[in-house]
């Protein structure tokens, strides 16, 4: 019963909705991180899997090596881009923090992107290589539109497993939740290193 009474106690004190340690304040630092996170890791896997698909390069290897990410967690990830980020300024905040969540985010966009590109049928792009589409025009009007589907599936279960939208919750957004609630950074929308 304390728990319930306590957390209507907290919902219902104005201070703990306004201000820059408000709860609007850090609910908007947490969408800002996981929007960053999931365009970073969009602009560096969706490419690199389109073009490797397109070209039939390593197969096996590409999609193992991405896949290999997803068995490194994401506090050790922190862990390795710590000494970096203590080295450059950065502190262990919004960059370290969001290296790791696009470290999260990449291997399923990687995998539907590839398997998107690669799984469109063989008969139709030999038809629009036939009718003298260049390699360029073949992925653009061909293997692209019929790889949408599975494309935006990486698209979306990345974005639920940087927000910590499924059941355990990634590390790499309880260190970022603990440092912006316990440590109470000035900004955490717009201030990039942790305070000294």
């Amino acid at each position: 019963m304390n728990v319930i009474r306590g957390t209507i106690e907290f919902l219902t004190t104005g201070s703990n909705w306004t201000g820059e340690h408000g709860i609007l304040a850090r609910g908007w630092a947490h969408i800002w991180i996981s929007f960053v996170a999931v365009m970073i890791s969009a602009s560096a896997a969706i490419p690199a899997a389109v073009w490797l698909a397109h070209k039939r390069l390593a197969p096996t290897l590409s999609v193992a090596m991405v896949n290999l990410g997803r068995a490194i967690p994401s506090f050790a990830i922190i862990a390795l881009v710590f000494p970096l980020s203590i080295r450059y300024g950065f502190g262990l905040g919004f960059w370290p923090t969001c290296v790791a969540l696009v470290a999260l985010g990449i291997p399923p966009m990687f995998t539907n992107a590839y398997a998107g590109v690669v799984e469109t049928q063989q008969n139709i792009v030999e038809a629009a290589s036939g009718i003298g589409m260049t390699g360029t025009q073949v992925l653009r009007k061909v293997e692209l539109p019929a790889a949408v589907p599975l494309l935006m599936t990486g698209v979306r279960v990345s974005g639920v497993q940087i927000t910590g939208g499924r059941r355990r919750e990634p590390a790499a957004i309880r260190i970022f939740r603990l440092q912006i609630l316990d440590l109470r950074l000035p900004d955490p929308l717009f201030n990039l290193k942790s305070p000294t």
